[in-house]
């Protein structure tokens, strides 16, 4: 898959013009604006996303149990549990650049496509699944948190839940 160098450069170039907006935002959500710290659309398509009545918002907003704790959401296990409460053998599977491959330095960020099949252990990349990245608006807006599942240098399956509060869309 090709993507327009021009692409990443201007996302670059995005990311440096809006340091000012990012600092206000930051500075809004520590204040417990959180309505107020991205853009009146998105938040109300977040809103809409969540079926969330925009005055029950303004009135928990910024307080301790926070406005985005969704019922519905499922917490994923950062150790996967095999029938004998072991974990399951890592299966290792190749990065595929010549089909993928999309990196930014002064962004902090890689993308590299994966082979299908594992290299190493048994199953495909069907079997265990993952998340797609979708363009559409309401899935998140500045304030709240994301959740990263890592493998960080290699290890075994991890995943942050704290300290990832996001801070410009």
């Amino acid at each position: 898959m090709l993507i327009d160098t021009s692409l990443l450069s201007e996302t670059e170039q995005r990311f440096a013009d809006r340091q000012t907006k990012r600092e206000e935002g930051v500075r809004l959500i520590r204040a417990g604006n959180l309505l107020q710290a991205d853009s009146p659309e998105r938040v109300q398509a977040r809103l809409n996303r969540l079926g969330i009545d925009r005055r029950v918002a303004e009135r928990v907003a910024g307080t301790q149990t926070g406005l985005w704790e969704e019922t519905k959401r499922r917490i994923v296990d950062s150790a996967e549990q095999a029938p004998d409460g072991n974990a399951l053998p890592p299966s290792t599977f190749l990065l595929d650049p010549d089909t993928f491959f999309l990196t930014s330095q002064s962004l902090d960020f890689t993308l590299i496509a994966v082979n299908r099949q594992a290299a190493e252990g048994t199953g495909d990349l069907e079997e265990i699944g993952g998340s797609r990245l979708v363009e559409a608006e309401g899935k998140v807006i500045n304030g709240e948190y994301a959740t990263i599942v890592q493998h960080p240098n290699g290890q075994p399956k991890q995943i942050a839940l704290r300290k990832n509060q996001i801070i410009d869309v």
